[in-house]
């Protein structure tokens, strides 16, 4: 983890220097000027006082512009040092927080975004490349202080070596304080699901889209009671952990304050002694108070630190849990052009992250090349967790999933990726133009307007398009000014985006209807007939359709019947009807409340 740090470290710097070489340079600069320049005005002030007492005006001059121009360092060279700091935290940060999100987002399956354990550590750490980078240079500036102090005590143990205890005074702030910020960060990291928690309630009680319910059911009295107890139970322990630092670092200063009047009042019993002069004594006061000035300097660059610290270790996990998954991929087969056999799943199991049971059983089934395939069943039943598996963003507990013949972990995930096009019932809701909306489905061809189009006419969207005032460049949602659609109207975005790719080799519509009505259902389901003939005959392609609307998928080529996360059933409708098994009865039963 250290030489994960160190890295991280020397990567955060060159960043800067690359991005403002002249901000970076500056910076460094003052900082060295900075270490030098606390020694310096010590020993100018001395230099002051005795000349002025022995009446040498050249050396008393000198002095004072000595002085002065290290008082100018000091005192203007912090709040420029602060600034220039800051102005590469906001530039170089924003590309961090890019690589961070990438870190995020760049992985191939969703099992990170299931674990509280990993999204503990996101919600530390999204949003804080500028507390990084500003922490990148709070170690140059601890070489700083270190030299100055190092200056300092050379300086004391000219006035008498006794005032060298200063320095381990000086050291209690800073171990105090270090230890109390170790305590914080670990309450950070301890209280991140309730504070998580705590925001989701929040979005929640301030979501137009939650609001109906919200209201005609009357729970937002008791969201609210759930968000203030997650609130508290974040807030108590940090509370506590901030309380306890607040006295350890106080403690410190205590004791340096204490140190820091008994040196002074020591120095003054040699002056008055006559072994020391008065120009000695204003360099211990002088001494002790930039000591006590680094001391709180350092103290704040500890702060900083913490801001980028508490991002820093989730980072670095982060990094390594992604390194970790890439290092275990496969360079990948090569995927065909077009299928020829089809997709087998052997024995298939899976279980959700922290689920107690199984959301697959031990299925087994061979999807043909070009066929259509439904799968079919209640709620429940393992649907659409079987078709994550065929789409790969899971990998199978047990068993496994060959494309044709190729075991689909063997492949490469972003190649696979790249020849599945899906639907899903959780459809995204993208707050862009409609143009957007349906070309991120195909970001290669997202520019090609006719190719666009064609999605919106293969996904039954035209409807959409003719509805909005400005077609295809209407911006979508209320949350940014523009125009909201209704599910229905979404749900063919999401179909028109999912038409996007030409050559797939498979096409997954889960729950493709479910916003719309009987005949625009219709309407839907035949024209992916006709699309999936198409696709079938050009490339092979398999097309999964999830429903728990039977009679709109009696045509498929085969259809799977899912109980418990178990297949019960597979075969053409008139072979399911045949068996008089669970189909036939959930099929009578869809008729049943039909004709009620």
């Amino acid at each position: 983890m250290r030489a994960a740090r160190f890295a991280l470290w020397l990567t955060l710097l060159r960043r800067c220097r690359q991005v403002a070489p002249r901000a970076a340079l500056a910076l460094a600069g003052l900082i060295a000027a900075g270490s030098a320049a606390v020694a310096l005005l010590a020993v100018s002030v001395r230099s002051l006082v005795d000349s002025a007492v022995r009446s040498d005006q050249p050396q008393t001059l000198t002095a004072a512009v000595g002085a002065t121009v290290c008082l100018l360092v000091v005192h203007i060279g912090s709040g420029t040092r602060e600034a220039l700091r800051g102005t590469l935290a906001e530039r170089v940060g924003m590309e961090i927080d890019q690589e961070i999100i990438a870190t995020v987002t760049g992985l191939h399956r969703l099992e990170h975004l299931e674990r509280p354990a990993y999204l503990d550590r996101v919600s530390l750490v999204l949003g804080s490349g500028p507390n990084l980078v500003a922490a990148a240079w709070v170690p140059l500036e601890s070489v700083g202080s270190v030299i100055g102090i190092g200056a300092s005590a050379v300086l004391l143990t000219q006035v008498h070596p006794v005032l060298l205890l200063l320095l381990p005074c000086a050291a209690f702030p800073l171990l105090l304080h270090r230890h109390a910020q170790r305590g914080i960060r670990a309450a950070s990291l301890a209280t991140a699901q309730p504070a998580r928690l705590e925001e989701h309630l929040f979005s929640l009680l301030t979501s137009a889209a939650s609001a109906k319910e919200i209201m005609a059911t009357g729970a937002g009295g008791r969201l609210r009671e759930l968000r203030a107890a997650a609130w508290r139970e974040a807030t108590d322990i940090q509370h506590r952990a901030r309380l306890r630092g607040a006295l350890l670092t106080s403690a410190g200063w205590l004791l340096f304050s204490c140190a820091f009047v008994g040196g002074l009042a020591y120095a003054s019993y040699l002056a008055s002694r006559g072994e020391r002069s008065a120009g000695d004594v204003l360099l211990a006061v002088t001494l002790a108070s930039q000591l006590r000035r680094q001391i709180e300097q350092t103290v704040s660059s500890v702060g900083n630190a913490v801001s980028g610290a508490e991002a820093l270790d989730p980072y670095l996990w982060l990094r390594a849990h992604r390194e970790q998954a890439e290092g275990s991929r496969p360079d990948g087969a090569e995927l065909p052009d077009a299928l020829r056999h089809g997709i087998t799943l052997d024995d298939v199991g899976f279980r959700y992250p922290q689920a107690d049971r199984d959301a697959v059983r031990s299925v087994s089934a061979r999807l043909p090349a070009g066929a259509t395939v439904a799968v079919v069943g209640e709620y429940g039943s393992g649907k659409t967790s079987l078709v994550k598996l065929l789409c790969g963003f899971y990998e199978p507990a047990r068993g496994r999933i060959t494309v044709d013949g190729v075991a689909l972990r063997d492949l490469d995930p972003a190649a696979w990726r790249a020849r599945v096009s899906a639907a899903f019932q959780d459809f995204g809701r993208y707050r862009t133009t409609l143009r957007e909306a349906v070309g991120v489905g195909d970001l290669s061809r997202a520019d090609d307007e006719r190719a666009v189009l064609a999605a919106v006419r293969d996904g039954d969207a035209q409807p959409v398009v003719e509805w909005l005032t400005d077609g295809l460049d209407t911006l979508l949602g209320k949350d940014f000014g523009g125009t909201d659609l209704s599910e229905g109207q979404w749900q063919r975005v999401a179909l028109a985006r999912s038409a996007m790719r030409p050559a797939p080799l498979l096409l997954v519509l889960d729950e493709p209807t479910a916003a719309l009505d009987a005949p625009s259902e219709y309407a839907v389901f035949r024209r992916h007939r006709s699309i999936a003939r198409r696709l079938a005959a050009e490339h092979g392609t398999i097309t999964v359709i999830v429903s728990h609307r039977l009679p709109t998928v009696r045509d498929a080529d085969l259809i799977l019947v899912m109980e418990d996360g178990a297949l019960i059933e597979a075969g053409s409708h008139e072979h399911l009807l045949s068996l008089r098994g669970r189909y036939a009865e959930l099929l009578a039963l869809h008729r049943q409340l039909h004709r009620l």
